[in-house]
């Protein structure tokens, strides 16, 4: 299961890596509106952040509850931002991808830790 969770963490920072290469392409070409830029480079930000959470948890969640609570919170709620911003946009099958990677982090998140040693 560890494999799976850190696995997750390297595909959100996979897509954040990919939105920060794609806003200044958006920027620079005059067939997308500037605000598309501007969501692709916060998307980056915000996935960035998720990944960064699921990082630190996959290291210090079994002794940090509050960090296996703060990380998949952030991932459900960023989830279901781009899940909105996907249908919003007509985008649905690849914000619907995005955002369910994204659920099963935080569901990884919340999961118990049966590999906790409680020593006396």
């Amino acid at each position: 299961m560890k494999r799976l969770d850190q696995t997750l963490a390297v595909l959100i920072l996979l897509l954040a890596l990919r939105a920060a290469l794609i806003a200044p392409r958006e920027f620079a070409a005059n067939l997308a509106p500037w605000p598309t830029g501007f969501w692709m480079l916060s998307s980056s930000l915000l996935l960035a952040v998720c990944a960064a959470l699921s990082f630190l948890r996959i290291r210090y969640g079994v002794d940090a509850l509050g960090l296996r609570i703060m990380a998949a919170i952030t991932s459900l709620a960023v989830a279901a931002l781009l899940l909105t911003a996907g249908i919003v946009g007509n985008e649905t099958a690849p914000s619907a991808v995005v955002a369910a990677l994204l659920g099963l982090s935080a569901a990884m998140a919340l999961r118990a830790h049966a590999g906790r040693l409680t020593s006396a």
